[in-house]
């Protein structure tokens, strides 16, 4: 998913969004607006290999230390919330 920030794009992997369906807004908790200036820009273009390791690494620059807890890795996820779930 690729996010404006005044023109300058970037990636932010799926797994850091969550969906707001009662206000239709697509969400990032953990992520600060200063930490999508260390994000690698996106020229809109097709994503390959070297850009998908290009924002790894800035992602783990910006989630290093206790905000490493921040990582989607660490959320819990409340089943009964998830995408078809089992009733």
């Amino acid at each position: 998913m690729a996010v404006r920030q005044g023109t300058r794009r970037v990636l932010l992997p799926i797994g850091f969004l969550t969906i707001d369906t009662d206000h239709s807004r697509v969400m990032a908790p953990a992520l600060l607006a200063a930490d999508l200036t260390e994000l690698p820009a996106w020229s809109g273009s097709t994503v390959e290999r070297p850009e998908e390791e290009e924002l790894r690494d800035a992602l783990d620059d910006i989630f290093h230390g206790t905000r490493r807890y921040e990582l989607p890795d660490f959320q819990l996820i409340d089943e009964r919330d998830a995408v078809g779930s089992l009733e």
